[in-house]
């Protein structure tokens, strides 16, 4: 398990620990994919929910101010401005054939949270890369028919200087 400096997988990593190291969690970052750990050792710092094995509700712990983060959030609506959820947005920085990412999940309503380091500089892109099975917009067979409008957004300043919004457009039925 990586223990991270800040809540997303572009900040550095602080220390490792073995699969099954007990450990407190004091909170969550907004959009409750990362929480704040203590460890054994006392250090504090972030892991990603989804690798963690966890004793009780998540919905229960404060959300914990950000101040070590540039963050950066948007929201992915239908065409009738409706939220949806569980939609991966991926942040991609490409230097040369280097590039670094993270990525955010919206939440039931519509809103994704992502978290770059301080020194984070620009430009950035946003995008969507993939769509969970449990959001709205699939179907039994977890498939969905339609596209994303924009495709990609790049961001030229951090925190973007404009809202960002994806819409998702349905296939219409001929």
């Amino acid at each position: 398990m990586r223990l991270r400096s800040g809540p997303g997988t572009v900040h550095a990593i602080v220390s490792r620990y073995e699969e099954g190291t007990a450990f407190a969690v004091v909170g969550k970052a907004p959009g409750g994919e990362w929480l704040k750990v203590e460890m054994p050792d006392s250090r504090y710092g972030w892991m990603l929910q989804t690798f963690l094995r966890l004793d009780g509700d998540i919905g229960t712990l404060p959300f914990i101010e950000i101040t070590d983060s540039i963050i950066i959030t948007g929201k992915v609506l239908d065409q009738n401005g409706e939220p949806v959820n569980a939609i991966n947005m991926a942040l991609i920085q490409r230097e040369g054939e280097e590039s670094m990412r993270t990525d955010a999940f919206s939440t039931q309503d519509g809103t994704f949270y992502a978290y770059l380091p301080l020194d984070s500089q620009p430009p950035w892109t946003v995008q969507v890369v993939g769509v969970g099975c449990t959001s709205r917009i699939m179907d039994a067979d977890c498939k969905h028919s339609g596209t994303f409008d924009p495709a990609v957004i790049t961001l030229e300043a951090l925190p973007p200087s404009k809202e960002i919004v994806f819409t998702y457009l349905a296939d219409q039925e001929p």
